[in-house]
């Protein structure tokens, strides 16, 4: 508590009157005050007063001076606050679990590829060899033709599959919901 809320009465100082006269802060040192009564602009100067607030949501005492004007709009702009936080909670969780299952089922699709690839080359591509060593060269190659077109086939499939996971993570956003930079 400062001298001038404990004398009721006014200020007690001639700096006090002055202080008040100027709308200036009471406790400034006296040669502030006299340069402020002089100088127009030290006494703006010394009105100025720099406040920073990040958040967000607005600085208490600005949600208070809303609250005074219209009554219960702090509460509204909190409990608003509030429902956007949950709903973007969901909407990521939401993203992260179809991603998880967008990667099982490209890991899935890669597995039947393998599967399918080393069926082709089994039943078609050894005995295509064997029948091209065995002189038949034709017979080899319509036996051959099958395996290497399932494998090209397959290496179209993991190309795509990698090609949508990098689309996948080109889109993504980080939890405040902006879409990350490139370098």
């Amino acid at each position: 508590m400062n001298e001038r809320d404990a004398n009721p009465v006014g200020p007690s100082s001639d700096a006090e009157r002055t202080a008040l006269e100027l709308a200036l802060p009471a406790d400034l040192p006296p040669e502030v005050l006299e340069l402020a009564k002089t100088n127009p602009q030290v006494r703006d100067a010394v009105r100025i007063v720099a406040e920073q607030y990040r958040g967000p949501i607005p600085h208490p005492r600005t949600l208070k001076e809303f609250d005074q004007i219209v009554p219960g709009s702090a509460r509204d702009l909190i409990d608003d606050f509030k429902a956007w936080g949950a709903l973007n909670r969901t909407l990521l969780e939401r993203q992260a679990n179809g991603e998880l299952q967008q990667d099982a089922a490209d890991r899935s699709l890669a597995f039947r590829g393998q599967v399918i690839a080393v069926i082709l080359v089994v039943f078609f591509g050894i005995p295509g060899i064997v029948r091209i060593f065995q002189g038949d060269t034709v017979g080899g190659a319509l036996l051959l033709a099958p395996a290497l077109l399932g494998g090209l086939a397959r290496l179209f499939i993991a190309g795509r599959s990698s090609l949508g996971a990098q689309e996948s993570a080109d889109s993504s956003t980080d939890a405040q919901g902006q879409t990350p930079k490139k370098p």
